[in-house]
């Protein structure tokens, strides 16, 4: 009896969710189908938001290169629901002399050995799904010099205003997150869920400013809709409203507990007229636990009609702090190219006129072209080009105006964590001042894939405008700077394997912003994948 009794409840709850097998964002795959996307092989099923929930990449009917690589398959597919077993995967890798990679969910990797492993499974109907997808992590965390910390913490950043520590302690650790757990109510494209699942805002690949997985996923509460074809264009929509985790590294306020509140909104839409040009307009406010309010809820959608800033016109101070950002993305299907940026601004903007005068006031920007390369006669085998520039150096009108020079992106002293969760950067990678350039050729074929990249890191060029600095003559100017040149492949012997290989040589240089102080030393990883 009680038996049959469950198994109606069971029915009755799965009854109204569906069956859909995603993938991560910046996966192999992901990146894969994003490359068949130039030619309009696939559509995206988003515009500018990004996550594993929106991330179901329709290829039925298309031949492709990896035509046979196994998609996912219910281990249960009854009438009312379907059951899935997520691919597992096992991620490792090795950085012999400094901390390298990025874009790694809630994965720290340091110096020595680091692994992760991900598993998980989905349970959906016509209108619900089900999904946990725990992560396990290890960093071995070997011994490397950093900078004297400018926070109570001597691991802490070597400026105040953010949570994200140089070295995660003295010793290795073990971590856990609940990944891309969630549960979710679909009904057509209209969205809800609550879990603490990754998002992406615009289509750049390696360095999305305002939002990226770089961090752990927090969790979160979040409504929209994805993307949904109208008369007048595609749009889509999400806001979110979640909490920010401090971590073990940091001495202001209680460790490993949730200190701030974030909500964000994201719209976006690509116009009938420019079937291939979409454009996403995004805005996230943040501030302490301690001074939420009703208010709050709708502080990333006011533009300062319910609640003016206070402050003078150079520096605002309101309790708070946010971003703001402009992404785009212009296809052309006929050549395969793909031209993509974000402009973001970070700080406070008194007026329109503040505005006009100074719009690179605290701004960043990302560029980036990506072009799908055909082979004659070779219809089952592609190259992909990519290649994107980043930089979040603050605007010196901070060192000229006498508020101070600042160091970039993220931090604010009007919040408790800066933008980070569990000690890292929830926007780029490089985190706070810093500027990026990535060039990549790939080669994509029925084996796999094989490429080469080259990548250029600045870490907080900001300092090169220091008060230090702007008086000193020295033309070369102790700025870290980190080079990766690499090789890497996925290969596809087995339907249901993926296994990928990356291999660097890294070069540092003035390393923990001491001048001259190199390292040459390479980055290996693999990741191996099984696809039930």
């Amino acid at each position: 009896m009680k038996r049959s009794f469950l198994i109606l409840i069971l029915s009755i709850i799965v009854s109204f969710i569906p069956v859909f097998s995603n993938e991560k964002i910046g996966s192999i795959l992901d990146s894969y189908y994003m490359g068949l996307s130039l030619l309009n092989n696939v559509d995206r099923p988003f515009l500018n938001f990004r996550s594993y929930s929106s991330n179901n990449w329709d290829k039925k009917g298309i031949n492709h290169p990896w035509q046979n690589i196994s998609e996912v398959e219910p281990v249960l597919d009854a009438e009312a629901f379907s059951l899935l077993l997520l691919p597992a995967e096992w991620f490792q890798s090795y950085n012999l002399n400094s901390p390298h990679g990025i874009n790694d969910g809630g994965l720290w990797q340091g110096k020595g050995y680091n692994t992760a492993l991900s598993f998980g499974l989905e349970l959906s109907t016509d209108h619900l799904e089900l999904v946990f997808s725990p992560e396990v992590y290890f960093s071995q965390n070997l011994t490397y010099i950093i900078r004297n910390s400018a926070t109570s913490s001597e691991w802490g950043y070597f400026y105040s205003g953010i949570d994200a520590p140089q070295r995660f302690g003295n010793e290795s650790f073990w971590d856990f997150s609940w990944g891309q757990t969630q549960i979710r109510y679909k009904w057509s494209d209209w969205t809800v869920g609550f879990g603490t699942e990754n998002f992406w805002l615009g289509t750049s690949g390696q360095t999305a400013i305002v939002m990226s997985n770089n961090a752990d996923g927090f969790p979160h509460l979040d409504i929209g809709l994805n993307r949904h074809s109208t008369s007048w264009g595609d749009v889509e929509f999400r806001y979110w409203w979640g909490a920010l985790k401090s971590s073990e590294y940091i001495e202001t306020v209680e460790k490993n507990s949730y200190q701030d509140f974030l909500s964000g909104v994201s719209l976006g839409f690509s116009p009938v007229f420019l079937p291939y040009f979409s454009f996403g307009l995004h805005k996230t406010t943040q501030l302490r636990l301690e001074d939420f309010s009703a208010y709050s809820l709708i502080a990333a959608i006011d533009p300062g009609l319910i609640k003016d800033f206070k402050g003078g016109e150079d520096m605002g101070v309101d309790g708070s702090d946010g971003r703001a950002s402009v992404t785009w993305s212009w296809m052309n299907p006929g050549t395969g190219f793909e031209f993509y940026g974000e402009f973001a601004m970070e700080d406070y903007i008194p007026s329109a006129v503040h505005l006009l005068r100074r719009p690179d006031h605290a701004s960043g920007f990302v560029l980036g072209v990506r072009q799908y390369i055909p082979l004659k006669k070779q219809n089952d085998r592609f190259f992909l080009f990519n290649t994107e520039f980043s930089s979040l150096v603050f605007s010196r009108d901070y060192y000229l105006n006498g508020v101070g020079w600042g160091s970039g992106f993220y931090r604010n002293s009007q919040i408790n964590l800066g933008f980070a969760n569990e000690g890292q950067v929830l926007g780029a990678g490089y985190g706070p001042g810093g500027n990026s350039q990535h060039f990549e050729l790939d080669y994509y074929a029925p084996f796999g894939m094989a490429g080469i990249y080259l990548t250029r890191i600045k870490w907080d060029d900001t300092s090169m405008y220091s008060p230090e600095n702007i008086s000193d003559n020295n033309e070369e100017w102790d700025v870290p700077l980190q080079m990766a040149v690499g090789l890497k492949t996925a290969l596809l012997q087995f339907p249901h394997l993926v296994l990928s290989l990356d291999g660097a040589y890294i070069y540092d240089l003035n390393f923990a912003m001491i001048d001259n102080l190199e390292y040459h030393g390479f980055s290996l990883a693999m990741s191996l994948q099984y696809r039930y």
